[in-house]
Formats: C-alpha cells, structure tokens, sequence
C-alpha cells in the first residue's frame, strides 16, 4: 500500500486519504510528510480504522504509541516498546520544543539522543520531501 501510494497519489491530501482508509492487515503508525511545511501528520491505524493527528507549531513525533485511539489491546506492560514509549515521546517532543532539527545531523542527533533510540533499533531515516533528500544510517548500538 505504501508503495502504491508513493507512486500514484496526485498529492498529499490523496495519500492521507489512502493510508487512512484502505483497509490493512495490522495495527501500525505512519509519520506522513509532504512539501510544505504544514503538511505533517501522523495517521494511527487499525485494520479498519484511523485517527489523524495532526504537527502542533511546526512539530510532529511518532514513538511507537497511539496517542488519540487506543489500539485493539491493552498496553503490555512487559512490551519494550509500549512501556517506553511515554517517555520516549515526552524526550523527543522536549528536544523539538528547545530547537526544530533543521539538517538531517541535528535530526539525527535527536533520533539517537540516549533517552529517544531503543536498544532493538536496526536504522534511522530522514526524509526532506520537498527537496527529495533520504538518508538511511545503520544502527549499531
């Protein structure tokens, strides 16, 4: 489906009508950016279901955590993911509250801060759509 959307979508508003509508296998998250500045969202997914959760002042973190829907289960305490992620989240959106990452090493920077990175993290990417920079760094922790 991403894929699909990368190529066909005419613009920004069709992406964010795909990834939220089309039925999927499983729960996930999806970080949505496009060329402008405004156009920056996160879409909260079940299989049949979405919110959409929009930047505040220019800023938008996604770690691992729905924030406006709560997902098919209870939160498992004993899931690394889930138990960390509140925290994660208050580190990261701190970090964008001091200074907005303007180049993908101060992104990066913020991606692998000791408080934000988790141990079982195999790569970070920073996408700058509107000049259609990608980078893609190994992790070795």
């Amino acid at each position: 489906m991403i894929r699909h959307v990368l190529q066909y979508a005419r613009d920004y508003e069709q992406a964010i009508e795909w990834l939220s509508q089309t039925d999927i296998p499983c729960d996930c998250l999806l970080l949505v950016c496009g060329v402008n500045n405004e156009q920056m969202l996160v879409i909260e997914r079940t299989p049949k279901k979405y919110a959409l959760r929009p930047g505040v002042n220019g800023r938008l973190a996604v770690t691992n955590d729905y924030r406006i829907m709560k997902a098919k289960s209870e939160v498992d305490e004993t899931n690394v993911i889930a138990s960390t992620s509140c925290w994660r989240y208050r580190r990261i959106t701190s970090l964008l509250e001091r200074e907005i990452p303007m180049t993908a090493e101060q992104c990066f920077r913020y991606l692998s801060d000791e408080k934000v990175i988790m141990q079982i993290t195999e790569q970070q990417m920073v996408f700058q759509p509107a000049t259609d920079f990608l980078e893609v760094r190994k992790i070795s922790i």
